[in-house]
């Protein structure tokens, strides 16, 4: 996965499903808090997925996407870091090595993807690679 998108509106889908995500998080449950980040290159749309125990949400934004894909990270981690680059124009995001990568202006940083499985959640491109 490769892509560049607006670090506000990437803000603004992550706190809409941060709290499906956190009221999800739970031992009970079995999930985590993790969010999928799904970038379809054929639609340009960058989707944030939250499921929880009685609530799921997506939230759909447009990027430019160079390769289609997916990943998992958790929600609440990725979110406060993106809460503080939303000053920045634009953040690249891009998948390699089990971590998912955020880059904008000259600041680099990973966050490792999570190994959950969340079996309810639907990861696959519909359109893409």
């Amino acid at each position: 996965m490769e892509l560049k998108c607006s670090s506000k509106e990437l803000g603004a889908a992550l706190n809409a499903v941060l709290p499906i995500a956190q009221m999800s998080s739970s031992a009970s449950s079995g999930l985590t808090g993790d969010i999928a980040i799904i970038a379809d290159s054929g639609t340009e749309t960058l989707s944030i997925k939250a499921l929880g125990v009685d609530a799921s949400i997506e939230k759909n934004i447009h990027a430019e996407i160079e390769e289609s894909g997916t990943t998992k990270v958790n929600c609440k981690m990725f979110a406060d870091y993106i809460k503080k680059v939303t000053d920045t124009p634009y953040v690249a995001l891009s998948t390699d090595g089990g971590y998912l990568h955020i880059k904008f202006d000259n600041n680099r940083t990973k966050i490792a993807e999570a190994e959950t499985s969340i079996s309810n959640l639907e990861l696959k491109v519909v359109n893409g690679d």
